[in-house]
């Protein structure tokens, strides 16, 4: 009899604890969905910043050499801001790429519980 009252006992705080670690993961996943959210946004963002260089390189190295720059010197400015606005949409890309699985998995742990 005192067996089978602890086993019930040991068996009920199993799933106390198990009830827990879910709320946490719920909480966890709610948090990750808003870094997923965010991480989106700021992807969006950079693409478009990448997409107002592109359209507006030309203009950029006239005013660049307007500013008495020679036009070679102008045009490696601008391409080297190509270049590393490209930089951080491949970073913010991956980023977003990271937020995303690391939200898979925890979603996936939480249908294991």
């Amino acid at each position: 009899m005192l067996r089978t009252r602890l086993f019930l006992l040991a068996a009920l705080l199993t799933l106390a604890a198990c009830g827990r670690d879910a709320e946490l993961l719920k909480t966890e996943i709610a948090a990750q969905e808003t870094k997923v959210a965010e991480a989106r946004a700021i992807f969006r963002t950079e693409q478009k910043r990448m997409k107002t260089l592109q359209d507006s390189l030309e203009i950029n190295i006239r005013h660049n050499i307007a500013l008495s720059l020679d036009s070679t010197t102008a045009a490696s400015i601008e391409s080297k801001r190509l270049v590393l606005q490209r930089t951080i949409v491949e970073t913010a890309k991956r980023n977003l790429d990271s937020q995303e699985e690391f939200l898979a998995l925890l979603k996936k742990r939480l249908q294991a519980h």
